[in-house]
């Protein structure tokens, strides 16, 4: 998984400005769930899941300049364990998967690894969350055409976050778990 082996508690880990730690984890689900298993179908598409699939690019991108910081500094590709893999190498794979350029794992400009982030991020994530705004600004005939016209679903921005049981939290928990092992 790209986010590596994740915290028990996501309250600050993930992003969500509003977003109780119970909604991040059923989010998160889902959105691991849509991109790493073949077998499912997309989730419905809304501003919500959109806007937190984006902000998991953007903690990736962060891990990844954290990444490339650390590596003259800390420690030397030898302390490496078998099984420890560079975010790096991850998101190179993303890339190979999606048939877009792959930077060399190695590489250390941060430049690269943006270009490459924004490829495969621009694969999954429409940018439509960000356009909330100018739908609030126009007359609803107006909007509804606009969303028409983009392709973006009726309910889009009005689909409320999801409001999880325990047990849903707690069967998220474990998907994700399960992803990381």
């Amino acid at each position: 998984m790209l986010l590596g082996k994740g915290p028990a508690n996501l309250d600050d880990k993930c992003p969500g400005d509003g977003i109780t730690g119970k909604q991040r984890w059923v989010l998160l689900a889902q959105v691991a769930d849509s991109m790493l298993c073949d077998t499912t179908s997309a989730p419905q598409r809304s501003a919500v899941l959109e806007g937190f699939a984006a902000g998991l690019f953007d903690l990736l991108l962060s891990m990844v300049e954290i990444e490339i910081d650390a590596e003259g500094e800390s420690w030397t590709p030898s302390e490496k364990t078998q099984d420890w893999v560079t975010r790096r190498g991850l998101l190179a794979s993303a890339a190979e998967e999606a048939g877009l350029e792959v930077p060399d794992p190695e590489c250390v400009t941060l430049e690269v690894w943006q270009q490459c982030l924004e490829n495969v991020r621009n694969q999954i994530v429409f940018e439509d969350h960000e356009m909330a705004h100018d739908f609030l600004d126009v007359a609803p005939e107006q909007g509804d055409h606009l969303k028409m016209v983009m392709g973006i679903p009726d309910d889009y921005f009005s689909l409320p976050l999801p409001d999880p049981t325990d047990a849903d939290v707690e069967s998220a928990r474990r998907y994700i778990e399960q992803l990381c092992t």
